[in-house]
C-alpha cells in the first residue's frame, strides 16, 4: 500500500471516529459526571512529585508537564518503556544497534549516549556510575508495574544536578498502599516472551509492593545490505552469505526484580535489573554476535515525616553498584575482545519543606555523593589494544539547592531555584599492556571548574480559569564522566569541560471549548561546550577519545491538544516544530545532525463498553542525517564531511485491542501491533559504526504482541 494512501485512510478513520464519538457524547447513555471531563483548573490541582521532590500541582510547577497514567498504559496496550517514551510529544528515539540501543532525543538535539534526561525510578536515580549514563536498558521495569510517568520538560539540574540537561523522567512504580496485583504473560513476533508479575498488599503498619518482569527476544533479522552503501566492502570485515544478516545477532534478554516497603515514616525501595543486549560495535559480528551484559543494583532508605503544621523532612541514604561485560565478536573471532567495568555509589540527602503561610514556601536540601571501586579495562586483539583505567582518589561531589515559590497576588506565582555543586579534583591512572613487558602507566588530574552555580526563575500567571502562562528560564549542567575522562587521560588530550543548557520559554494552557485542551510552548535552547566523541578502528591503531564542540541554539514550537468528550472517547495530537544552529566557525550552513525539524503524534483510543477498548498511535519523524566529521578525508581530496547518508523521514502506526475483566474474574487479553504497515526505515548511523554502516540503521519492523493477563 502506497505511504500517501495510508495516510488517507488513517486520517479518514480518525475524523470519522472522532465525529460519531462526539455525536454519541451527545445522548443519555454518557455518563456527564466521568473523572476525564476535568476543567482546566482541575487539570491544574493535579499533583505531580518529580519538579520540587515533593507532591506539587501542575499550576505550580516551573516547567512544561506531560503525565502517562495507568489507564493510558493499559488503553494504548504499551509493551515497554521505550514504546511508551516514544509517543511523548518532542522525544524522538534513535536505535544505534551499537552499545547504546535506543537512546532519545529531545528538543532538537542528540547525543548519541544517554545524557540527555535523567530518568529516575520512584525518585531514585538511575546513572549507573561509570559512564554517567541513563540507558533503558539498566531498568527494565515491565510496563504492569507502572503507576505513571511524570515527564517534566526543561533543565532540571537545579533539583537533580548533573544529566538533568533537557529535563526529568520519573517512573513511579506500583504504590505500596495501592492493592494491585497483576500476572502476566506476553508473547509475540521475533520469539518475544514476556512475562510480568506485581503485587502489593498490607500486613499491619507495613505496606509492600514487589514487581518481577523477564524479557527474551530474538531480534530482527535484516541483512546488513540495508545498512551499506557497497555490500562488497563487507567482505573486508569477515563478511559471508553465512553471516550477512542480523539473525540472532541483535538478541536481548532482561530481568527485573524490584520490592517497596513503608513502614510509618519509614521507606525502602530496592531493585535488581540484568541485561544482555547484542550489538554491531565498530565492526559487524562475524559469528553468534556481541554479547553486553550490564548488571545493577540500587537501594534506598528514607524517613519522611512532617514534623509540624509548617514543616517536613526527608532524608535517605543510597547504595548503586553497576557493572559490564561487553565480549566483542570480530573478524574471523567469535571471542576477539572483551572490556569490562565497575562502580559503586554511596549517597546521602536532606531535604526540608517549609511553608509558613499561603504566599510563601522553601524547599532546601543538600547531597552528597562519593563514587568507589570505579575501575573500567578492556582487552582488544584484533586491534593490539589492552588497557586498564581507575580513578586514583574516590570521586566526591557534595551540592546545596534550594526552591522558593512567592505568590504576591491570587493570580501570580514566582519562583527560583539556585544550586551549588562541586566535585573534588580526582586522578586517573591508564595503564597500557598491564602485566606487559612494554606496560607503561599515564596519570592526570581532572580538575573540575570551581563550583558550578545554577539557577532558575519562573513566573506562572493564571490569566482566567481558562488560561494559564508559564514564563520560565533554566540551566543545567552535564558533567564528564570517569569514562569520558578516562579516555582523555589514555589520549592525552586536556581534561573536558562540563556541558551546559540554558532553556527560555513561554508556555501557555488553555481550555478553549468544555473538554479541549490545548498545551503550547515556545523554547529557545543556548547549548555550550557539548561534548562528541571520535572513534578510528583500524586493526592495530584503535583510538577513542572526546572533545568539548561550539556552542549550539535551539529553537522550537510545541502544540498539544487533548480531547476527552467522555470516558468513552480520548483523542490527543501534537506537533513539534525545531531548528538548531551551530555557531562554530565554519559551520554556519551545515545542518546539525540528528535533529529532525518536525515530529508529529497521534493517540486516540474508544471505549466500546467497560471492558473492551480500540486505540490507535502514530507518530511522524522527519529526516536526520549524520555526524558531521570535520577531519573526514574526501576521495577528491577535500576534508570534512557526513559520516553516514541522510535518512529519509518516516512514520509509523501502531494499534491495540483490549479486552478486560473477562467472566468478571479480572482476567484480560491485549493484542497490541506497532508499525502496523511495516514501514521500511533507517535511523542516521552514529560514529561506533560509521566506519561500515553508511545507510544507516535499520529501524524496528512490525511486531505482534498478545498478552494474557490477571488483575486482582
Amino acid at each position: 500500500m502506497k505511504k500517501s494512501t495510508q495516510i488517507i485512510l488513517i486520517i479518514m478513520l480518525y475524523i470519522a471516529s472522532t465525529s460519531f464519538i462526539l455525536n454519541a457524547a451527545e445522548s443519555d447513555d454518557l455518563n456527564p459526571d466521568d473523572i476525564f471531563r476535568m476543567s482546566l483548573h482541575e487539570m491544574m490541582s493535579v499533583k505531580v512529585v518529580t519538579s520540587g521532590k515533593k507532591e506539587t500541582p501542575v499550576s505550580k510547577i516551573p516547567a512544561s508537564v506531560v503525565i502517562i497514567t495507568r489507564e493510558d498504559i493499559e488503553r494504548y496496550g504499551y509493551q515497554s518503556l521505550e514504546a511508551i517514551l516514544e509517543n511523548v510529544p518532542g522525544l524522538y528515539a534513535i536505535d544505534d544497534i551499537s552499545g547504546y540501543r535506543t537512546t532519545f532525543g529531545v528538543r532538537g538535539f542528540w547525543t548519541g549516549y544517554p545524557r540527555n534526561i535523567i530518568f529516575l525510578v520512584n525518585g531514585v536515580n538511575q546513572t549507573d556510575g561509570l559512564f554517567n549514563y541513563h540507558l533503558l536498558s539498566t531498568f527494565n521495569i515491565p510496563v504492569e508495574a507502572i503507576d505513571r510517568i511524570e515527564v517534566i520538560r526543561g533543565p532540571m539540574s537545579v533539583m537533580y544536578g548533573t544529566d538533568a540537561f533537557f529535563g526529568a523522567i520519573n517512573i513511579i512504580t506500583n504504590d505500596p498502599k495501592n492493592d494491585n496485583n497483576i500476572l502476566s504473560v506476553s508473547m509475540g513476533s521475533q520469539h518475544t516472551i514476556r512475562f510480568a508479575t506485581c503485587v502489593s498488599g498490607k500486613e499491619g503498619d507495613i505496606h509492600f509492593a514487589m514487581n518481577a518482569g523477564y524479557y527474551n527476544c530474538e531480534g530482527p533479522n535484516e541483512p546488513l545490505s540495508r545498512m551499506v552503501s557497497n555490500p562488497k566492502s563487507l567482505g573486508a570485515y569477515g563478511i559471508t552469505s553465512h553471516n550477512s544478516s542480523t539473525q540472532k545477532r541483535l538478541e536481548n534478554n532482561a530481568k527485573y526484580a524490584s520490592c517497596a516497603i513503608d513502614y510509618n515514616n519509614f521507606y525502602t525501595h530496592l531493585s535488581y535489573n540484568q541485561s544482555i543486549n547484542e550489538i554491531y560495535l565498530l565492526v559487524p559480528s562475524f559469528s553468534k554476535g556481541s554479547s553486553y551484559l550490564r548488571r545493577m543494583t540500587k537501594g534506598v532508605i528514607g524517613y519522611k515525616n512532617q514534623i509540624t503544621d509548617f514543616l517536613t523532612i526527608d532524608a535517605h541514604i543510597g547504595y548503586h553498584s553497576f557493572s559490564m561485560q561487553m565480549d566483542l565478536d570480530h573478524f574471523s573471532n567469535s571471542v576477539s575482545g572483551y572490556s569490562m567495568g565497575q562502580a559503586e555509589i554511596y549517597e546521602t540527602e536532606f531535604v526540608s519543606y517549609f511553608k509558613p503561610g499561603n504566599t510563601f514556601e522553601i524547599n532546601t536540601g543538600c547531597h552528597f555523593q562519593q563514587n568507589v571501586n570505579t575501575v573500567f579495562s578492556g582487552e582488544l586483539y584484533d586491534f593490539g589494544k589492552y588497557s586498564k583505567d581507575y580513578p586514583i582518589d574516590n570521586i566526591k561531589t557534595g551540592a546545596f539547592y534550594t526552591q522558593a515559590y512567592f505568590r504576591p497576588f491570587n493570580n501570580l506565582l514566582l519562583v527560583s531555584g539556585l544550586r551549588l555543586e562541586k566535585m573534588k579534583q580526582y586522578t586517573l591512572q591508564h595503564i597500557a599492556n598491564p602485566g606487559r613487558k612494554d606496560y607503561r602507566v599515564i596519570t592526570g588530574d581532572n580538575d573540575p571548574d570551581n563550583i558550578e552555580i545554577i539557577p532558575r526563575f519562573a513566573a506562572i500567571y493564571q490569566l482566567t480559569d481558562n488560561h494559564i502562562f508559564k514564563l520560565l528560564y533554566g540551566k543545567a549542567i552535564a558533567r564528564p564522566s570517569f569514562f569520558q575522562n578516562q579516555d582523555q587521560v589514555q589520549q592525552q588530550h586536556p581534561p573536558l569541560k562540563s556541558e551546559t543548557i540554558q532553556t527560555f520559554e513561554l508556555n501557555y494552557i488553555s481550555m478553549f471549548e468544555p473538554y479541549c485542551t490545548i498545551n503550547t510552548s515556545y523554547f529557545y535552547n543556548i547549548l555550550n561546550n557539548l561534548i562528541t566523541r571520535k572513534v578510528s578502528p583500524e586493526p592495530g591503531d584503535f583510538a577513542a577519545f572526546y572533545t568539548n564542540g561550539g556552542k549550539i541554539t535551539t529553537h522550537g514550537i510545541e502544540m498539544t491538544v487533548q480531547m476527552y468528550p467522555t470516558r468513552q472517547f480520548q483523542s490527543e495530537m501534537s506537533l513539534v516544530w525545531q531548528k538548531s544552529k551551530d555557531h562554530r566557525n565554519g559551520f554556519e550552513n551545515i545542518d546539525i545532525a540528528y535533529s529532525p525539524h518536525l515530529l508529529a503524534y497521534l493517540k486516540a483510543s474508544y471505549l466500546y463498553n467497560r471492558d473492551i477498548s480500540f486505540s490507535l498511535t502514530g507518530k511522524y519523524v522527519d529526516d536526520m542525517k549524520p555526524h558531521w566529521d570535520i577531519i573526514r578525508q574526501n576521495p577528491d581530496g577535500s576534508i570534512g564531511g557526513r559520516i553516514g547518508h541522510k535518512v529519509d523521514a518516516y512514520y509509523t502506526i501502531d494499534l491495540n485491542c483490549r479486552i478486560s475483566n473477562i467472566l468478571n474474574k479480572g482476567y484480560y487479553i491485549n493484542l497490541n501491533a506497532t508499525n502496523l504497515f511495516d514501514e521500511d526505515y533507517l535511523y542516521p548511523t552514529y560514529v561506533n559504526n560509521s566506519n561500515w554502516e553508511d545507510k544507516g540503521t535499520i529501524g524496528h519492523e512490525r511486531l505482534i504482541m498478545l498478552t494474557v493477563g490477571r488483575q486482582f
